[in-house]
């Protein structure tokens, strides 16, 4: 109980509702009543979403420029580093907590109705470049050749990431990229298409993990 001990216009010194009466130093004041957090502690389910998310934002940053091209057709209402960072968190991620990681296999760098690579892969070559070769698979469904080749290579070690919409086109079967700053380093891969008019999507491939020499 509160006391008022020169009047009704006195100091107050205890609870009064929601207010508190004091005084320090001779100074009379009054505070609020501290009340209680009502947020809990995060559950353990909230806590592996939260490192799940941590793991997919970061692998996303190393090449969000790319993914809001890339993902454009899925981007309803956000951008297209959002609409990927969905997917991945939804189907490429695994492990038990706390060591959750990618499964680079399910990772996709573009995503889209056009028709991707058919026989795609990539080989390490001695002069620190990955060469990227596929099929002209033109005809399939709305594929054409002159559909640009999208390449990723990605580092985790050192988080990072070099990626490009390359001239390189269906037809042409091959392009190469210059992976002199990866030196030493084991990296994953991928490629995908893009319509030369830049409309129209192909789901990515992966092709692969590789040592950079």
């Amino acid at each position: 109980m509160a006391r008022i001990s020169k009047g009704i216009l006195g100091p107050v010194n205890g609870l009064v509702g929601t207010v508190v009466g004091s005084s320090w130093r001779g100074i009379n004041y009054v505070r609020s009543k501290p009340t209680r957090s009502s947020k809990a502690a995060p559950s353990q389910a909230q806590l592996d979403q939260q490192s799940k998310f941590r793991l997919v934002t970061k692998f996303v940053q190393t090449m969000g420029a790319l993914l809001d091209y890339t993902f454009k057709d899925y981007a309803i209402k956000k951008t297209g580093r959002n609409s990927a960072t969905s997917f991945l968190l939804k189907n490429a991620v695994t492990g038990a907590s706390p060591d959750f990681t990618l499964d680079y296999p399910q990772v996709l760098i573009s995503r889209g109705d056009l028709p991707g690579a058919s026989g795609a892969s990539a080989n390490a070559g001695i002069d620190r470049t990955v060469t990227f070769s596929w099929a002209n698979n033109t005809g399939t469904g709305k594929a054409l050749e002159t559909d640009k080749a999208v390449v990723v290579i990605y580092c985790p070690m050192m988080d990072r990431s070099i990626y490009s919409i390359t001239d390189a086109t269906r037809r042409g079967g091959t392009t190469n990229i210059d992976t002199r700053a990866f030196s030493g380093q084991t990296v994953h891969t991928w490629m995908g298409f893009l319509s030369a008019n830049g409309k129209e999507v192909a789901n990515s491939v992966y092709t692969g993990q590789l040592v950079i020499a």
